[in-house]
C-alpha cells in the first residue's frame, strides 16, 4: 500500500472518530516519511483526541523543526498546551500562529478561550471581536463573545450576541439556554421558559435546560397572588425531575451538571417557611450527586484529631458581604488548636481573598473553571475533620458538593439564612439574638446558636462614603437598602402609608436592572395610587452602586426602613455605623429578624415594631420629630461599638468545634 492510500485511510478513520485505526495508519506513514510536517500534524491531532498530550507535543515539536513557519503546527501546539493548563506557553503559540497567518480567526478564538479560563473576560472580548472581524458569521465566536459579556454583567450585549448566533445557526441549544438565563434574570420569565424549552427540543437530554424550564422562578414578585402558584409549579417540577432516569453514564453526567448550574435562590425570598421545599430539593440534588459519587454517600467515620482540620468553603471570599460576616470566623480561630483550610470557589480574587490566603494555613482558589469533580477530590484529599459551607444556597455549584459526605462534621454557616434540606449537613450555625425561641423547627440541621450576632464584623470605613449619583434629597429621606427581590408586594403599602403622612418625603431604593426596576415601580404606583399619591413624585430607584456610594446613601438617610420578609444584616450593620435610625418589623424566620437582633444587641429598641401599624407609626414619628430622631442617633453612636469586631463569636465557635472531639 502506498503512502497516499495510508493517508486516505487514516483521514477516513479520523473523520469517523476511529482514533486507534487512524493512529495506526499515520504511524505507518511516519515510518516511511518520519519528518513530514503534514503527517506529524495529523498524528498529533489523533494523539490529542486520545488524551496522549505528551505524544502530541512530540509530533508537533518534530514538525516545527522541519517547518517552523507553519501556523497550523503552532496553533495545534497551543491547543495541547492549553489542555495541559500551561497558559503562558499556549498563549505564545497562539500569538505566533496569528502573526504567521493574520487572516485566520482560529488563533484569536483560542486566545479568547484562554483569557476566559484565566478570568480575563475583558481580554476575551477583544480577542473574540478580532476573530469576528475576520469571520463575521462564525457562530462560535458570537457565542463565546456572548458568554464573555454575560460574565461581565453586560447582558444587553450578551443577548445581542446569542441572537446573532441563532441567525447563523438556529438550532444552537446553548445559545437558547443562555438567552433563557439572561431573560429570566431580567424579569422576562415567559420568554425564558420558551428558550429553555427550545433548548430541550433541540437536545432532549439537555438536563440543565430541563431543570431551568421546570424550576424557573421570577426575580421579582409582582402580585402576592403569584406566590403560591409559582411555588406549586416549582414543587411539581422537582417531583418530575425526581422521576427522571439515571440509568446511563450520560444521564447521570447531564443531571449532575444541571444540579451544579441551577439554583433555586429566589424561592427563599417569598417570605415563607421553606423547610419542606428545601428538604424536597435537597433530595433531588442528593440523588444526583450520589449517583456520580456513590463512594461519598455514607457519613465519614473517622476519628477527629486533637488539632482539628477545619475547612471553610465559599464562592464569595472577596469584597462581598459573606467575607465581612464570616472571614473572622477563619482568621480569629486559634491556630494552635485548628488547622484552617480556605476554599475560595468564586471567579475572582482581590485583596480580601489575599487577606485569608495570608492568614490561613491552607488557601486554595478553585474558580468555576475547575471541574466540580476535581473540587470534590481536593476536599477529600485534605481529610478534613469539619467542613463549613459559609453560605450554602448562594452558589448552585456547591449544592451537589454539600450533598456528599466529605468530612465527619459538615455545617451550614448561615450566610444564606435558610436550612439546606440536606441530610449530609449536620449543623446550622446561627445567631442567638436573631433566632426565635422555637427556631429548631425551621431547620433540617441541628441548630447551634452562636452568641450575639454570630459575626465578628469589621468596622465599616465610614470615611469612604460619598453621595451616590442620582440622589435628590427630599424633605425627609427614607431609604431601603435591600435588593428589590427581597421586597414583597404585600408590604409596599407600608411605604405609601408613611408617604401619606409625611408629605414631601422621598423613598430611595437600589435597583437591579431596567426591566426589574420598571416592574417594581409599577408595584409602587399601585400601592401609592391607593392613597391618591403619585409614586413617581416620592420614589427614586437608584442604580446599583459601589461600596463607597452605598455608604453615602446610608449617610444621606434620615430614616432607614428595613425589609420585612428579609431583614438587613450587612446593610444594617453598615448603616448603623452612620448613626441612622432603622425601623424594623421582625418576622418568624431568622432571615426576617437580622436588624431586630442588631438593635437588641445595642440596647436601642425604640424603632422595633411588632405590627405593620407600628412600623408605619414609628417611621412617621422619626420623620416628623427631628429632636427624637437626633436623640436616637446619639444613642446609636454611643452603643454601636458592640456590633463590630466581637471577639466572643470566633471564641465561641472555637469552643464548639473543640467540643466535637469529645462527642
Amino acid at each position: 500500500m502506498n503512502i497516499g492510500e495510508w493517508l486516505r485511510q487514516g483521514l477516513a478513520h479520523l473523520e469517523q472518530g476511529e482514533l486507534e485505526q487512524a493512529a495506526a495508519r499515520f504511524d505507518a506513514v511516519l515510518q516511511m516519511v518520519p519528518d513530514e510536517p503534514e503527517v506529524l500534524l495529523l498524528a498529533a491531532m489523533v494523539a490529542e483526541q486520545r488524551g496522549n498530550f505528551s505524544q502530541a507535543l512530540s509530533w508537533l515539536g518534530r514538525g516545527l523543526v522541519r517547518s517552523p513557519g507553519d501556523p497550523r503546527l503552532h496553533l495545534k501546539m497551543g491547543v495541547v498546551l492549553k489542555a495541559l493548563k500551561r497558559v503562558e506557553p499556549a498563549r505564545e503559540r497562539f500569538l505566533e500562529a496569528a502573526e504567521l497567518n493574520p487572516e485566520d480567526c482560529e488563533p484569536h478564538l483560542q486566545l479568547g478561550l484562554l483569557a476566559q479560563e484565566s478570568g480575563d473576560d475583558r481580554g476575551a472580548v477583544a480577542h473574540y471581536q478580532r476573530a469576528l472581524a475576520l469571520a463575521p458569521d462564525l457562530p462560535e465566536a458570537h457565542f463565546n463573545l456572548g458568554c464573555a459579556w454575560q460574565s461581565l454583567g453586560e447582558n444587553a450585549s450578551a443577548e445581542s450576541c446569542f441572537e446573532q448566533v441563532l441567525l447563523v445557526k438556529k438550532e444552537h441549544e446553548r445559545a437558547h439556554y443562555n438567552l433563557g438565563i439572561i431573560r429570566q434574570g431580567d424579569g422576562r420569565n415567559g420568554q425564558a421558559v420558551e428558550d429553555f424549552a427550545t433548548a430541550c427540543r433541540i437536545r432532549p437530554g439537555y438536563a440543565k435546560a430541563r431543570w431551568k424550564m421546570l424550576l424557573d422562578l421570577p426575580v421579582l414578585i409582582e402580585e402576592e397572588e403569584q406566590i403560591e402558584p409559582l411555588r406549586e409549579r416549582w414543587r411539581n417540577g422537582v417531583l418530575e425531575l425526581m422521576e427522571a432516569p439515571l440509568d446511563t453514564p450520560e444521564q447521570i453526567r447531564e443531571s449532575f451538571e444541571a444540579a451544579s448550574a441551577v439554583s433555586h435562590f429566589y424561592l427563599n425570598y417569598h417570605g415563607q417557611n421553606d423547610l419542606e421545599e428545601q428538604r424536597l430539593y435537597g433530595g433531588l440534588v442528593t440523588r444526583t450527586a450520589r449517583a456520580v459519587f456513590p463512594q461519598y454517600a455514607d457519613p465519614v467515620q473517622r476519628a477527629i484529631g486533637a488539632r482539628l482540620k477545619v475547612g471553610f468553603i465559599s464562592s464569595f471570599f472577596y469584597g462581598h458581604s459573606i467575607f465581612k460576616t464570616h472571614s473572622r470566623w477563619i482568621t480569629e480561630l486559634d491556630s494552635s488548636l485548628f488547622e484552617r483550610f480556605v476554599y475560595h470557589t468564586g471567579g475572582k480574587e482581590d485583596g480580601n481573598s489575599h487577606y485569608l490566603r495570608d492568614r490561613a494555613e491552607h488557601y486554595r482558589w478553585l474558580p468555576p473553571s475547575v471541574p466540580v469533580a476535581d473540587l470534590i477530590e481536593i476536599l477529600v484529599a485534605d481529610s478534613l475533620d469539619v467542613l463549613i459551607y459559609t453560605d450554602l444556597g448562594m452558589d448552585g455549584r456547591l449544592h451537589p458538593v454539600a450533598a456528599l459526605n466529605l468530612a465527619p462534621v459538615q455545617c451550614n454557616g448561615g450566610g444564606h439564612p435558610v436550612t439546606s434540606g440536606l441530610d449530609s449537613i449536620g449543623y446550622f450555625l446561627s445567631s442567638d439574638l436573631m433566632e426565635p425561641k422555637d427556631a429548631q423547627g425551621h431547620y433540617t440541621e441541628w441548630l447551634i446558636r452562636l452568641p450575639h450576632l454570630a459575626s465578628c464584623y469589621p468596622k465599616p470605613r465610614v470615611e469612604l462614603a460619598r453621595q451616590p449619583s442620582g440622589f435628590e434629597s427630599g424633605r425627609v429621606n427614607f431609604v431601603n437598602l435591600q435588593s428589590l427581590f427581597k421586597l414583597l408586594p404585600q408590604h409596599d403599602e407600608l411605604f405609601s402609608r408613611i408617604a401619606a403622612e409625611v408629605i414631601g418625603s422621598r423613598f430611595f431604593f437600589i435597583g437591579i436592572s431596567e426591566a426589574v426596576n420598571g416592574m417594581f415601580m409599577a408595584r409602587l404606583n399601585r400601592a401609592f395610587g391607593r392613597y391618591g399619591l403619585d409614586a413617581g413624585e416620592y420614589c427614586r430607584i437608584l442604580p446599583r452602586m459601589p461600596q463607597e456610594e452605598f455608604f453615602g446613601l446610608a449617610r444621606c438617610a434620615d430614616v432607614i426602613l428595613d425589609g420585612i420578609a428579609w431583614s438587613g444584616n450587612n446593610s444594617s450593620l453598615e448603616a448603623l455605623a452612620f448613626d441612622v435610625p432603622i425601623v424594623t418589623l421582625p418576622g418568624e424566620m431568622f432571615r426576617a429578624r437580622h436588624t431586630y437582633g442588631i438593635l437588641r444587641r445595642m440596647g436601642v429598641e425604640e424603632s422595633i415594631a411588632f405590627t405593620p401599624e407600628q412600623f408605619v407609626e414609628k417611621g412617621v414619628r422619626l420623620a416628623e420629630e427631628s429632636a427624637e430622631r437626633r436623640e436616637l442617633s446619639l444613642r446609636i453612636r454611643e452603643s454601636k461599638g458592640v456590633l463590630y469586631e466581637d471577639p466572643e463569636v470566633p471564641e465561641a465557635l472555637g469552643h464548639w468545634l473543640q467540643s466535637l472531639t469529645v462527642a
